[in-house]
């Protein structure tokens, strides 16, 4: 009686564990059929035609990091190796079970052992920032599906092994205006645009910090000389800065926030990252 779910049927996704039956997701809106302000697609929205009103579209990829657990919370396996062929082997079906779901369930781009023991990054594709977000709730979802028909538990926690990493939620992102790409390198350097966005990620960093990491167990993640940036800064290769400015190329440079945690709201973290590349 409180609001109305109003399915988005452009969303709708066949289940790849479960025969026809779809996942559909859905807008809330009053009773009026207004959208609620507070829904968090409707947030993202906001901070989208926010861009739009300047003209300027965004592209965004998100990288999860998880962890693969048995029910007792020991790791799945106990192996320390990041991007290894061999490690991943290791998990057998599971991960091969997994990689299936999310290429049918999302638009996968990779899936790869992380550094921490029973710890899995999987990247999703470059899109618009509503769909980025849709494909990073869906992989939560997905992934704790399929490890629990293994019998196993994927968590989405940003600490849940002291003394080893955390698990982030890495937003890369890109901005276009009349298809042009705003963060095209001039001499081989950021462009002027780019470094005012930076400028307002860097601003507007301690309010970031918020929507990436609304837990307690968030900012136990937050560690000097991990891989969890702690201080307000931007680099180009420094994977302990804030901010990364990948400057690739005409089509394919972009900012990375590196700050969120894994379990952070998809849709609050995009909203919160392009609100900021708006003031700046």
């Amino acid at each position: 009686p409180d609001v109305y779910a109003v399915p988005d049927l452009s969303t709708a996704r066949p289940l790849p564990w479960r025969e026809r039956v779809a996942h559909v997701i859905a807008d809330v809106n009053d009773h009026d059929g207004s959208p609620l302000g507070w829904h968090p697609r409707t947030i993202l929205r906001t901070a989208i035609e926010r861009l739009a009103d300047q003209g300027i579209e965004a592209l965004v990829g998100v990288e999860l990091e998880f962890y693969l657990l048995e029910d007792d919370g020991r790791p799945y396996q106990n192996r320390l190796e990041s991007y290894s062929l061999e490690n991943a082997n290791r998990y057998g079906p599971l991960l091969e079970d997994l990689a299936a779901a999310l290429r049918a369930f999302t638009r996968l781009e990779a899936i790869e052992t992380e550094f921490g023991p029973g710890q899995i990054e999987a990247n999703l594709r470059y899109t618009d920032p509503l769909t980025a977000a849709d494909d990073a709730a869906r992989l939560k979802y997905a992934a704790k599906e399929v490890a629990r028909r293994h019998g196993k538990t994927a968590t989405f926690m940003a600490k849940p092994l002291l003394g080893q990493s955390g698990s982030s939620s890495h937003v890369h992102f890109s901005l276009r205006r009349g298809g042009e790409p705003l963060f095209a390198p001039v001499d081989g350097h950021e462009s002027p645009q780019a470094l005012h966005v930076i400028a307002g990620l860097l601003r507007h960093l301690p309010a970031l910090a918020l929507f990436g990491g609304h837990t307690v167990n968030a900012y136990k993640r937050v560690e000097a000389g991990s891989w969890a940036p702690s201080t307000v800064t931007w680099s180009g290769d420094n994977r302990s800065a804030a901010v990364r400015s990948l400057v690739l190329g005409r089509e394919s440079s972009r900012l990375e926030v590196r700050t969120a945690a894994a379990e952070a709201n998809p849709y609050w973290l995009i909203a919160a990252i392009l609100s900021a590349a708006t003031a700046g």
